[in-house]
């Protein structure tokens, strides 16, 4: 399977999670990545995502309940356009879990969920099965530098995530069964974090973006030196291993809807029928393009 194959497979799993509050008028402050993992709503994410979206300020007057975010799903409805859909958010969750013993080193993995309501039957990404071996072809999908990109020439022109490709460059600590980290060649902006990274011959999860590594470099200003970073080709991502792991955790430990509460929901199919969703659709070109030109005056 060649890459763009592997894309159309994970593509309509990934999410956007957005502010809903928004300094631009015409689409939300995008502050993360997630891919969908369960059709009943649950998205996989970065921990540090949630902690930046329950900072998020609050609209006033908004219900308890409300949360500061939500998540954006795009989906594609053929001979239509590009479907924006709100996901509303009802709850977060962090992954914790218990270190493996000489294999791991560092704190928690960077992993949480996010779980949202109103629709079931969600397009949910598959897990891999295993950690793929360092210099596999793999894959990152995600929003990097968050709204900015898809509104880089100064409107809203992208509706889709970014594709980047790479491979696995090492497994940290070293090659092993339990590797807690993995080490790729693409460089990462923010925004990304959250991004699935897949195996590019089959589109299936093998761990999440979270960070990337940084050159520590100065800037000389009059009589003064201003350290800054610049972004390295060094992009960190948690395992397979431990999405899988906590994943398990999670569906054995969590409570869960009962079939009572998710027969109230509506099917996500379904909804795209009834709901009024927000459509992008290509601008026609077709007219008003061609004018004629005047040869230079001698």
């Amino acid at each position: 399977m060649s890459l763009a194959s592997a894309y159309k497979i994970i593509r309509p799993s990934v999410v956007a999670i957005a502010a809903r509050g928004s300094t631009r008028p015409d689409f939300p402050l995008i502050i993360g990545t997630g891919v969908i993992v369960d059709a009943d709503g649950y998205i996989l994410t970065n921990d540090h995502v949630l902690e930046a979206l329950v900072r998020l300020p609050r609209r006033p007057g908004a219900p308890p309940e409300e949360w500061p975010g939500m998540v954006l799903l795009f989906h594609l409805i053929p001979e239509k356009g590009m479907a924006t859909i709100p996901l509303e958010i009802v709850g977060v969750a962090k992954l914790g879990m218990n270190p493996v013993p000489e294999n791991y080193y560092g704190g928690q993995p960077d992993l949480g969920i996010i779980h949202v309501g109103q629709v079931k039957g969600l397009p949910a990404a598959k897990i891999g099965p295993a950690d793929l071996p360092v210099g596999s072809d793999i894959g990152i999908l995600g929003f990097p530098m968050g709204t900015d990109t898809l509104a880089a020439p100064g409107w809203i022109h992208q509706v889709t995530p970014t594709l980047q490709r790479g491979i696995i460059s090492a497994q940290l600590p070293y090659e092993c069964e339990a590797p807690h980290e993995l080490m790729i060649d693409a460089v990462i902006e923010g925004g990304a974090s959250g991004s699935p990274v897949f195996d590019a011959s089959n589109g299936q999860v093998v761990g999440l973006v979270y960070g990337g590594l940084g050159d520590i470099r100065e800037i000389q200003v009059g009589e003064g030196v201003i350290p800054y970073t610049a972004p390295t080709s060094h992009t960190l991502a948690v395992s397979n291993f431990f999405v899988r792991r906590a994943l398990d955790q999670f569906q054995q430990s969590a409570p869960r809807e009962s079939a009572d509460e998710l027969a109230k929901r509506t099917d996500f199919q379904d909804y795209l029928t009834r709901a009024t969703v927000r459509m992008m659709t290509p601008r026609d070109t077709t007219s008003g393009m061609m004018r004629p030109v005047e040869p230079p005056a001698d």
